[in-house]
C-alpha cells in the first residue's frame, strides 16, 4: 500500500504533467513546422531570405512562450470552480520567509490563526494559503507568496453573499452591487482601515456580515467565493491569455498554410509570393501578443514590500491552537 504522501505526490506529479502536455506539444509542432517551412524554401528563395525566416523564427518561438503563458491563464481561469482548496492546518505550517512580514502585520492588528490551505494547480507546486481572521471574526486575511512580494487578501461575506474584497500591495480594482474588489498598496494597516470603510458602506445595502471564526466556516465562504467571483477577479488577464493562444495558432495555421500550398503548388514564383505573404503574418502574431503582454504588465505590478525576515508571531505557536 502506497502512503498518503507518495499518493499526493503521484496526484501532484500527474496534474503537472497533464498541464504541460498541450503547450510541449505546440512546441513541437511549432519547430518541426519551421524546419520543414526552411527545408522546402530554401531552393526557391535564396539564403539570404532563409536568414530572414529563421530571425522570424525567433520571433514564432517568443510567440510561442506567450502562448504557454497564455495557456496558463486560461487553465488556472477554467478550473477556479473545481479547484478546491484542501485544510492543511493540522501540519501548522509556519509563514515562510516572503509572509512572515504580513503575518507578523497582521497578527499587531489583532489577527488570529485560522489554518492554512493548499491549493493543487495543474503545474507547479501547490500553492499554500495562510488564513486569519481580525478579533470580530467578520474579515478574513488570506496571505499567499507572490512576485516579487507576498500577496494579501481581506474579505467580508454578508448574509446575501455580497462579498467585500482588499488586496494589497497589488490587486484588482471591480465594482459591481454584490461584489466589490479594490486595492490598496500603502500598508497592510491601511489595506485594514480602508477595507472597514467600505465593510461599514455595503451594511446598509447587505446587512450584517458573516462571522468566521474557524476553517469550516471559511471553507464555507471559500466555495461561495469560488463559485461566485472566482473568475471575475480573472477575467481581464483572460483575454490576455486568449490573445496569447489566439497569435500562437494564427502562427500554426500560416506555417501550415505555407507548407500545404507548396506541396499542392510548388512554383518557385508562387513560394516566393507565399514566403513574403507568410513573413509578414508571423510578425505581426508576434508583434501583438508582444504588445499585450507589454501593456498588461502595469496591472501585474505589486508595491513593494518588505524583505526582512521576521520571527514567525505567536498566534501561530502550537500552544495557541483554534
Amino acid at each position: 500500500m502506497k502512503s498518503a504522501k507518495a499518493q499526493d505526490r503521484e496526484t501532484v506529479d500527474k496534474a503537472r504533467k497533464l498541464g504541460a502536455l498541450p503547450p510541449l506539444a505546440a512546441m513541437l509542432l511549432v519547430a518541426v513546422l519551421i524546419v520543414a517551412a526552411l527545408s522546402l524554401a530554401g531552393p526557391h528563395v535564396g539564403a539570404g531570405l532563409m536568414a530572414l525566416l529563421a530571425l522570424v523564427g525567433f520571433g514564432v518561438l517568443v510567440t510561442l512562450i506567450l502562448g504557454w503563458v497564455g495557456w496558463r491563464i486560461v487553465q488556472i481561469y477554467m478550473e477556479i470552480p473545481k479547484r478546491k482548496p484542501v485544510d492543511i492546518s493540522h501540519l501548522y505550517t509556519p509563514p515562510s520567509p516572503q509572509v512572515q512580514p504580513i503575518v507578523k502585520a497582521l497578527a499587531e492588528l489583532g489577527f488570529k490563526r485560522l489554518g492554512e490551505t493548499r491549493t493543487q494547480f495543474s503545474f507547479g507546486e501547490p500553492g499554500i494559503t495562510w488564513i486569519l481572521a481580525d478579533p470580530q471574526a467578520t474579515v478574513v486575511a488570506q496571505v499567499v507568496e507572490g512576485a516579487p512580494s507576498a500577496m494579501l487578501l481581506f474579505d467580508t461575506i454578508y448574509d446575501d453573499e455580497a462579498v467585500v474584497e482588499t488586496a494589497y500591495p497589488a490587486g484588482e480594482r471591480i465594482k459591481t452591487a454584490a461584489f466589490v474588489s479594490q486595492t490598496v498598496t500603502t500598508s497592510v494597516q491601511d489595506a485594514y482601515e480602508y477595507h472597514l470603510e467600505r465593510v461599514a458602506e455595503f451594511c446598509a445595502e447587505h446587512g450584517s456580515s458573516h462571522h468566521i471564526e474557524h476553517m469550516a466556516s471559511f471553507f464555507r465562504y471559500s466555495a461561495v467565493y469560488r463559485l461566485r467571483y472566482g473568475r471575475r477577479r480573472l477575467r481581464r488577464f483572460l483575454w490576455e491569455g486568449i490573445v496569447h493562444l489566439a497569435a500562437l495558432g494564427y502562427s500554426l495555421v500560416i506555417l501550415l498554410a505555407f507548407i500545404a500550398l507548396f506541396l499542392t503548388r510548388p512554383s518557385s514564383e508562387i513560394v516566393v509570393q507565399r514566403y513574403w505573404s507568410m513573413i509578414g503574418q508571423l510578425t505581426l502574431a508576434t508583434v501583438i501578443s508582444g504588445f499585450v503582454f507589454v501593456a498588461i504588465q502595469p496591472l501585474r505590478g505589486a508595491g513593494k514590500g518588505s524583505k526582512e525576515a521576521h520571527e514567525v508571531p505567536p498566534n501561530y505557536s502550537r500552544q495557541s491552537r483554534p
